[in-house]
């Protein structure tokens, strides 16, 4: 990530927390990540795949749907193709006891110019959330088909 995009990422996470107490509860720092590539391509056979996938977002719980709690994230990491990506996204789980919830999660990501012209990837995953305490969370989500994919990031309430 270069000084500029950093730069920009501070002021917008900055501008974005200051009005977050508003309608964000229980906010979250995700600290990304490890990823496990199930298939090959041209490029993993050549490069590997990266999945060590470090870097940080926001989660915002929001005020759920009916008995499902959702949620909003936003934050940048380096992906499996060694690039930075931006993401955004929205998660919408089911609580099966108190410490786990499952769900899915709708997510808009940059940096894949490697899979298509425009460099952006678009998905819907199934997802798990594990609460280790009351300040930890362990974020599972997956590709379980198509070329398929887990990463795994922790969530830390502050």
């Amino acid at each position: 990530m270069s000084t500029r995009q950093l730069c920009l990422a501070w002021i917008l996470f900055l501008s974005f927390s200051a009005h977050a107490s508003e309608w964000c509860r229980e906010p979250e720092l995700n600290i990304f990540g490890l990823s496990a590539h199930l298939y090959e391509t041209k490029y993993s056979a050549r490069h590997g795949w990266n999945e060590w996938n470090y870097g940080a977002g926001l989660t915002c719980h929001l005020g759920g749907v009916g008995r499902w709690n959702d949620e909003a994230e936003a934050g940048a990491f380096k992906n499996s193709y060694r690039r930075t990506s931006f993401y955004a996204g929205y998660g919408l789980y089911y609580p099966w006891t108190p410490e786990i919830s499952g769900g899915i999660r709708a997510v808009l990501a940059s940096g894949y110019r490697e899979v298509n012209s425009s460099g952006l990837r678009v998905g819907i995953m199934p997802a798990v959330k594990v609460k280790l305490n009351e300040s930890v969370t362990l974020n599972l989500l997956a590709r379980p088909f198509y070329r398929p994919f887990f990463c795994a990031h922790v969530g830390i309430k502050f």
